[in-house]
């Protein structure tokens, strides 16, 4: 029981983890590509929403990888169940949430969002529990 729930824990914060790693990755691949203006104050909130304002549609596009998280959850919780990958899907869309409700994104940005989370969690989920096992 302990070990099946640390393996639980475990899984959940994995995947969470891989998030933060998928999250620092596109927001460096996002400062390469479409840095702030010289000399801009990145303290001041009022320039960072202009900054996420002005994101083309590809660079807003690199962060849609919420299948891995969900797909490391499952795959390392106990009896690979689907609510480890739930949980972390359901704690990213939270974040995502609050994200979208602070910085001025394009209104397709929430919409896809709210779309491609759920659907990439059940994507994750489902991939990582992987085929049925046959009864003998």
């Amino acid at each position: 029981m302990v070990l099946s729930l640390r393996r639980s824990i475990g899984g959940v914060i994995a995947g969470l983890a891989i998030t933060f790693v998928l999250i620092v990755a596109a927001e460096v691949f996002s400062m390469n590509y479409h840095p702030f203006p010289p000399g801009a104050d990145t303290s001041d909130h009022a320039v960072i929403k202009a900054q996420v304002a002005s994101y083309p549609t590809w660079v807003l596009a690199v962060g849609a990888a919420i299948w891995a998280a969900a797909w490391l959850a499952t795959r390392l919780g106990p009896a690979r169940h689907w609510s480890h990958g739930l949980t972390v899907g359901a704690i990213l869309l939270a974040l995502a949430g609050f994200d979208m409700a602070m910085l001025p994104y394009p209104i397709w940005f929430p919409v896809v969002i709210l779309v491609g989370f759920p659907l990439g969690t059940i994507l994750g989920t489902r991939v990582a529990q992987g085929p049925p096992i046959p009864k003998a």
